[in-house]
């Protein structure tokens, strides 16, 4: 930006950040929300007008008008990971009409139970042909570090399954859910191994061989199956039943692993 000095910077970042609120009101408005105007921002900030057009004119404006709208960012999402078998993480979105091309209607086709169960299908079929245990390619990587991680692994297997279990009392869908986070878990393993073979090299002892990551992507795993099984509707927004509100925070206790290193 054109900035001559320290005073010139300031009010270009506050013309900016008026600009950009203004946009934001004008994409989020609906019925119960009205519109704040550039000029309604102005005023109430003692800002001038002129100059927030001149930097809306210059630097927001083009940037808004080239953003994709809603469904052009579906299209390239499906195009980008769908298309190649990855998970469909729109599933979690909160049902917000501002989050989803054609706000609620399209989330709400069908009853409740049908929509839960069309997540659940989309989980299964997305891992249908994955396995639940290390790929040949997994395994190789294991072998290539300097100490082997398989074991330090299937310990971690089996907290998992221990956890599963103490969560689901019906065994049959206890072991289904094992299963599913199983095969979640070692194709996303996989995948990673994959791109950091690409970048580091053979030995990925320091990856593997992190205990606090494994548990970490293992827990996200048995978040993702636990939360796709479980998932429940009340007046058309998507809610977690009453036996999953602390799901994270069980799971996490289960494997002995820290919030944080879920968040890192």
């Amino acid at each position: 930006f054109p900035m001559a000095n320290y005073s010139d910077e300031i009010v270009t970042l506050f013309g900016l950040i008026i600009s950009t609120v203004s946009h934001v009101s004008q994409l989020a408005a609906s019925p119960t929300r009205e519109v704040v105007t550039l000029e309604q921002l102005c005023k109430s900030n003692d800002f001038s007008v002129e100059e927030v057009r001149a930097i809306d004119a210059s630097y927001v404006a083009p940037l808004f008008a080239a953003m994709p709208n809603l469904h052009a960012l579906e299209r390239e999402y499906s195009e980008a990971y769908l298309a190649a078998g990855d998970f469909d993480e729109k599933l979690f979105l909160v049902r917000d009409k501002q989050l989803v091309a054609g706000g609620l209607a399209v989330m709400q086709s069908g009853t409740p139970v049908r929509a839960a169960v069309k997540n659940l299908r989309e989980l299964k079929d997305t891992l249908a042909h994955c396995a639940s245990t290390p790929s040949a390619a997994l395994l190789a990587a294991f072998a290539n570090c300097s100490t082997n991680p398989e074991p330090a692994i299937a310990s971690l297997v089996a907290d998992a399954k221990a956890a599963i279990r103490g969560m689901v009392s019906n065994a049959t869908i206890a072991e289904q859910r094992i299963e599913l986070t199983l095969k979640l878990f070692f194709r996303v393993l996989g995948g990673i191994v994959s791109s950091e073979s690409a970048r580091l090299g053979q030995d990925l002892s320091g990856l593997l061989g992190n205990a606090i990551f494994t548990r970490a992507l293992l827990a996200c795993c048995l978040e993702i199956v636990q939360f796709t099984n479980g998932i429940a509707y009340a007046d058309g927004e998507a809610s977690v039943a009453a036996t999953n509100v602390d799901l994270l925070e069980t799971i996490l206790d289960a494997l002995h692993v820290h919030p944080y290193h879920v968040f890192k």
